[in-house]
């Protein structure tokens, strides 16, 4: 027991300090300062509406004296401006991302490399899209072609790069990355493009060794958003735009899957199609709420 007490009387000073060099509150000083999004290159204000919503921007701050860090999250609801009031002192970002649970590739940093706060003047620190060319070329890759808006959901047809490609013919419009590219007789393969999201499986149909472009594609999955589906399907989509029994551009689906409760989190849950006469099919994987497509499986004569 006297051991117990001596290791309780050592541990609770430490908890304290614990406490004390964790995350600090913003306005535990007197020197003003203001953390604000500058949207130098107009790409948010063309950003949908529900995009808008959900993107956060948030980073982290230390005091190089005191090693005291501030958590800063910049919102549609706070106007992306935060304003703190801190000791005097040299505040460094160390780190700094925008987060939102659609896939956008925005990317943002720091004009600076930290807030200085000194009495009477108002310091500030603004953050930017870093990404604005990148992000320029997405979202015109991913304007539709009429080709794509007018293809069937089971055309195997998709847009990649402003090109519309096959998805039998996937493997050559992708970067495999460093692999072997042989298969064997009859072997699976699974390789990604992991710049662009994309994961394919193929099989070898033969007797003989094959080049991965020469087997037959079993299935491909899109996890990023930078590939136009038919019907101008994008990663991001609303579900009820895509699956609405009426209304929907893919109409009703033929099932639906991962809708079991596990614990106290819904499991992932997933929206199929399947063609009856190729049996080709679609499976949309839907984001943790059940409103947005976060991924697009296609499998070409998906037998059970």
């Amino acid at each position: 027991m006297k051991k117990l007490r001596r290791l309780l009387l050592f541990a609770f000073p430490l908890l304290l300090l614990t406490g004390c060099l964790g995350r600090s509150k913003l306005d535990e000083g007197d020197c003003k300062g203001i953390i604000a999004f500058s949207d130098t290159t107009k790409i948010y204000s063309m950003l949908e509406q529900r995009i808008q919503d959900a993107m956060k921007i948030e980073l982290t701050l230390e005091n190089i004296t005191t090693n005291k860090k501030y958590d800063i999250e910049l919102t549609k609801d706070n106007h992306f401006s935060q304003e703190v009031s801190l000791d005097p002192g040299t505040y460094l970002v160390e780190s700094i991302y925008c987060s939102t649970e659609l896939e956008t590739g925005i990317q943002v940093k720091a004009l600076q490399e930290s807030l200085i706060l000194e009495p009477e003047k108002n310091g500030r620190l603004d953050v930017v899209i870093s990404n604005e060319e990148d992000l320029t070329k997405q979202w015109i890759d991913l304007a539709p072609l009429p080709d794509i808006i007018l293809a069937d959901k089971y055309s195997r047809q998709i847009q990649l790069d402003r090109k519309l490609c096959s998805l039998d013919e996937i493997v050559s419009a992708i970067n495999p990355g460093d692999i072997d590219r042989n298969v064997k007789a009859h072997d699976k393969k699974e390789f990604s493009d992991s710049e662009k999201g994309i994961t394919v499986t193929v099989q070898n149909m033969t007797e003989q060794m094959q080049d991965i472009s020469a087997c037959k594609v079993l299935s491909v999955k899109f996890e990023r958003n930078c590939v136009v589906f038919p019907g101008g399907i994008r990663l991001g989509d609303l579900v009820e735009n895509v699956c609405h029994k009426k209304s929907g551009i893919y109409g009703e689906p033929t099932s639906f899957t991962g809708l079991a409760l596990w614990g106290w989190k819904l499991d992932t849950a997933y929206v199929v199609y399947q063609d009856a006469a190729t049996k080709d099919r679609i499976t949309l994987t839907l984001d943790k709420n059940c409103n947005e497509i976060v991924s697009f499986l296609y499998e070409p004569e998906k037998y059970e």
